[in-house]
C-alpha cells in the first residue's frame, strides 16, 4: 500500500505558492534530514523552484537525486511523481525524448489511487498536445480528467491542456 507524506507533500504545494519560502525549507533540510523520501521530497521541490525560476540545468540536477532517493525508499507513487515533474522539466528544456521516457515510466509505476497517475497522464498529455500527438493527448486526458474531477482536484498535475482547449481529431482533421 502506498502512503502519502503530508508534510512532504504540503513542501511541493508550497513551492509552486510561496517559491521563496519552499526553496529555504528544502535548503535546510537537504542539509539536515537523513529519511530518503524526506529527502526526496526536499530536492522535488528545490527543482520544481529552480524549474519555475528558469534555472533548468539546476532542477534536473536535483529532480534527478529526488527520483535516486524516492526509488531507494521503494515508494511507487514518489517515484512516478518526481518523474512525472522530471518529465516535464525535460520538455521544458525540449528534450522530449527524455521527456516521454519520464512520463511514461510515472503513468506505468504509478498506483490506481490518488491523483499521482491521473497528474503524470496531464503532464503526458501536454507534452504529446505539444508535439502534435493530438490522439494520445486526448487518451491521457479521458483517462486523467474523471479522476481528478472525481477527486475534486481538477487542476492536478501541473498545467496542461484542458480538454476544452485540446484539439479535436477526426479522420485526420484538427478541428
Amino acid at each position: 500500500m502506498e502512503v502519502s507524506d503530508p508534510a512532504g507533500d504540503a513542501l511541493l504545494a508550497l513551492a509552486l505558492a510561496e517559491p521563496d519560502r519552499a526553496a529555504s525549507i528544502a535548503r535546510a533540510s537537504i542539509h539536515g534530514e537523513k529519511d530518503a523520501p524526506a529527502l526526496s521530497y526536499a530536492h522535488h521541490a528545490l527543482g520544481i523552484v529552480l524549474r519555475d525560476r528558469g534555472d533548468i540545468d539546476l532542477a534536473l540536477s536535483h529532480l534527478r537525486t529526488a527520483r535516486r532517493l524516492a526509488e531507494r525508499a521503494g515508494v511507487g507513487d514518489r517515484v512516478a511523481d518526481v518523474r512525472a515533474t522530471l518529465g516535464a522539466t525535460y520538455a521544458m528544456q525540449g528534450r522530449t525524448a527524455a521527456a516521454l521516457r519520464e512520463l511514461n515510466a510515472a503513468v506505468r509505476g504509478a498506483t490506481q489511487s490518488g491523483n499521482v497517475r491521473p497528474g503524470a497522464l496531464m503532464r503526458r498529455a501536454h507534452v504529446h498536445a505539444h508535439l502534435g500527438n493530438v490522439p494520445e493527448a486526448r487518451d491521457d486526458l479521458r483517462e486523467a480528467v474523471p479522476s481528478l474531477r472525481q477527486s475534486g482536484d481538477a487542476t492536478s498535475g501541473s498545467p496542461g491542456p484542458e480538454p476544452a482547449r485540446l484539439p479535436r481529431h477526426d479522420a485526420g482533421r484538427l478541428r
